[in-house]
């Protein structure tokens, strides 16, 4: 697909308002959205407000419910604290550091072949 316009994020309302956008349509550009979420400079004036931590485990915070083909959440791991293994089930995921470090160990599908490793941010 073509990209017609880049999206540039300034602030977290242009993030939301750029994702708005690129779903606006049938067909999403992820390297557009990877550009636009990696365009964004993480000031925690702006997010702070959705972050919400648990002590016992990591949190999903809805910032923005999207147009009904996304959802942009802020997840708070605190030390410690992981995710179950899973996938995303034929959707794509996309991942913005705001803060802090994070572990993603990426497992093999069973009876793909693929050798993967983790990546550490």
């Amino acid at each position: 697909m073509e990209r017609t316009e880049t999206h540039k994020s300034h602030s977290l309302t242009d993030v939301i308002q750029g994702l708005h956008q690129i779903f606006a349509g049938d067909k999403v550009d992820v390297d557009e959205v990877q550009a636009l979420m990696e365009s964004y400079q993480s000031d925690p004036r702006e997010w702070l407000k959705y972050a919400k931590f648990d002590q016992y485990r990591y949190t999903r915070n809805l910032v923005d419910e999207g147009n009904g083909k996304f959802n942009l959440m802020i997840l708070c791991w605190g030390e410690g604290h992981g995710s179950s293994i899973h996938d995303h089930a034929d959707s794509h995921c996309f991942l913005k550091m705001l803060q802090g470090q994070l572990k993603e160990t990426i497992f093999n599908w069973p009876g793909d072949g693929k050798k993967r490793t983790y990546q550490e941010q």
